[in-house]
């Protein structure tokens, strides 16, 4: 009954989180932090290095706005990326380490007035590090630094994302109390999101994570390797144009949320993920280089697939 009643606490809080939090959340916002990998990896001495690629596409999407009917977006995200712990305390399950990421994202609107640039290359550096010295704590952080590789200008392409993350054992194996924070700056575009939520393993086969916005599934396990998922998805992109455009170095900021059924394999050294599901249809700022004069676009909804893989080594 107490486990029940603190539950239904934390689910009125993630909720409130949701419904107050501001217009936009991050886009796959659990792979920001690095340490998430370190931190889970039962035979991380013999693996300290991770390789992972991930793609997710969305199908066309219509604009939902008054002389634009005919107006229409296509969206793609993809990205490689390579990790290793520098230092591990098997003691404290402590350490840290470092991270590099190339993204690609495709953002392709058919009528765009503003600008003409669809494909955006970004390089992102991340330092993270975890712990568990504290009792019944399991706390991890990471701060990342995010390149436009097309231009040089570091003071109007570089945005960063810092996460502070703790979990709270609750009851052993079976329950965990999730609080902290994701903060995204750069770019004249500041956001800070609450983490919060907990973590609930029903049984041998039934998981609910309930962390907005790091991890929200429900999660049903086949056996030692293979296990599926019905998750929330967020989305979100910012990005800055050149300065020959017509609004020169302008931003462009596109989010959505999607539900989506996933397919896992978790091996010791491999892991895998194949996923499609829904986009709610979001929404797409273009805004002046000082994130000023905004003009909003909402987007219908539509479909999306993707996957994901990784090798440790």
């Amino acid at each position: 009954m107490k486990i029940f009643f603190t539950a239904l606490a934390c689910t009125t809080l993630l909720l409130c989180a949701s419904v107050s939090g501001d217009d936009y959340s991050p886009e796959n916002v659990e792979d920001l932090s690095a340490a998430t990998m370190a931190n889970s990896d039962s035979k991380l001495n013999a693996s300290p290095f991770r390789i992972s690629a991930r793609a997710d596409w969305i199908s066309q999407a219509n604009i939902d706005k008054k002389h634009h009917r005919h107006d229409h977006v296509k969206f793609h995200v993809a990205d490689i990326k390579g990790e290793a712990v520098l230092y591990y305390n098997p003691c404290y399950e402590e350490g840290f380490g470092a991270a590099v990421d190339f993204s690609n994202v495709y953002f392709k609107w058919n009528k765009n007035p503003y600008f003409h640039r669809s494909v955006f290359n970004e390089v992102s550096l991340t330092l993270f590090g975890f712990t568990k010295r504290a009792r019944n704590w399991d706390w991890q952080a990471s701060v990342t630094m995010n390149w436009d590789t097309k231009y040089n200008n570091f003071t109007y392409y570089t945005n960063y994302d810092l996460v502070l993350w703790g979990r709270y054992d609750y009851c052993p194996e079976t329950f965990g109390l999730h609080g902290g924070v994701l903060a995204l700056t750069g770019m004249k575009i500041d956001k800070i999101y609450p983490i919060i939520g907990f973590d609930w393993k029903f049984n041998d086969r039934w998981k609910l994570n309930a962390v907005f916005p790091m991890n929200i599934s429900l999660v049903y396990t086949f056996n030692n390797c293979w296990n599926s998922a019905l998750a929330v998805r967020f989305f979100e992109v910012r990005r800055r144009v050149g300065r020959h455009e017509r609004d020169s170095k302008g931003l462009i900021r596109y989010r959505n949320t999607g539900l989506e059924l996933a397919i896992n394999y978790e091996g010791d050294l491999l892991t895998a993920n194949i996923h499609g599901g829904w986009a709610m249809g979001g929404q797409f700022v273009v805004s002046n280089k000082n994130n000023k004069n905004k003009h909003h676009y909402d987007l219908d909804s539509s479909g999306y697939v993707g996957g994901e893989v990784a090798v440790k080594f």
